[in-house]
């Protein structure tokens, strides 16, 4: 960056743990986009020439915020879109509530007869070890029942 740049930061917070897909959009000749986590370090970055689109996907945890930034000459024209999709770690009807709606989707997403965004089959690997299965339908029924049991 020189200090003739032009920057632009978008920040995203999340209260629940998500993943979080941006598109990004150039209109420009060039313009570098980068996302950041709540540190300010650089995840993953990438320079688009006009027209050109890239899809950033991240995990955001519980409480966490990340930062999309984007990084352009003080002299260029033209534009950029972002347009931002999340999904919450077991809210697969998007409804902002976790409950046994959710988890029936789940399972019927794992037998066959429910299909998923791609974003969503990501959120789906509730237990953490990279394959969705049973595990995580029946990890996502205990918290449901935790969060019973608390109320």
């Amino acid at each position: 960056m020189t200090e003739t740049d032009k920057v632009d930061i978008f920040k995203y917070s999340f209260d629940k743990k998500a993943m979080l897909a941006v598109l990004a959009t150039s209109h420009m000749d060039s313009v570098n986009v980068y996302l950041l986590n709540e540190k300010g370090e650089v995840i993953n970055s990438k320079t688009l020439g006009k027209d050109e689109k890239y899809t950033f996907v991240t995990s955001v945890a519980k409480g966490g915020t990340c930062y999309v930034a984007y990084v352009s000459a003080d002299n260029a024209t033209g534009g950029y879109e972002i347009d931002t999709t999340k999904a919450v770690f077991g809210d697969f009807n998007s409804d902002g509530k976790i409950d046994v709606n959710d988890a029936t989707i789940l399972q019927m997403s794992i037998s066959g007869g429910h299909k998923l965004s791609d974003l969503k089959v990501l959120s789906a690997d509730l237990d953490g070890d990279g394959l969705i299965m049973i595990t995580d339908v029946t990890y996502l029924q205990m918290k449901i029942a935790e969060s019973a049991d608390s109320m």
